[in-house]
């Protein structure tokens, strides 16, 4: 998966910046980009399980594994199977965010906006595949524990369902915060 540009807008957003940037900003923006696009390695994956009704909150089929909450229930109302995903940008994203913290923190924040954004492209692009891959089913957007009341603690479950430690590298801590940071788990629901 090759991504030759970051939507900025997005970027800016996460910077918190609205309007148009100043032509220095920009120039760094543009630097900064560049130099991401080289140290990023993106590596995912996605599996499609069924999941099945019990006592108002959804099993994955065959999986001691349950979505818990009214928001996730919701959100996968009408839903026979679900694809789950995880994706990282790499320890290499991580490493560059904080060599800047260490020489220049405007950098470190515009790198930072800069990987967020990429992560959705990345996120993006692997939904595309899905979509392809799953024929033509009606798909819900992805829904990522720590939405709504889907809880955070989901992230943990759901990483050692799909073996993120050893399959792309990506771990889950005890505080359920992911490493690589620029990492996502979501569920997408199929019907």
């Amino acid at each position: 998966m090759q991504i030759d540009k970051i939507n900025i807008n997005e970027a800016l957003g996460y910077m918190g910046i609205h309007g148009k940037p100043g032509l220095d900003l920009l120039k760094e923006i543009e630097q900064i980009e560049k130099e991401l696009l080289k140290t990023y390695s993106p590596h995912y994956l996605y599996e499609k399980h069924g999941i099945e009704s019990e006592n108002g909150n959804l099993r994955i089929s065959n999986t001691p594994v349950l979505l818990c909450g009214k928001d996730i229930t919701e959100h996968l109302k009408g839903c026979k199977d679900i694809v789950l995903l995880a994706a990282t940008l790499s320890f290499k994203v991580d490493n560059l965010i904080k060599s800047y913290q260490i020489t220049d923190m405007k950098k470190a924040v515009i790198a930072d906006a800069l990987a967020n954004a990429l992560i959705e492209q990345v996120c993006d692009a692997i939904e595309a595949e899905i979509r392809i891959s799953c024929k033509g089913a009606a798909m819900t957007f992805r829904y990522s524990p720590g939405y709504g009341d889907f809880d955070i603690s989901m992230q943990k479950s759901l990483s050692m369902l799909l073996n993120t430690q050893k399959r792309i590298g990506v771990f889950v801590n005890d505080s359920y915060m992911m490493t690589p940071s620029k990492s996502v788990i979501a569920v997408i629901g199929l019907s």
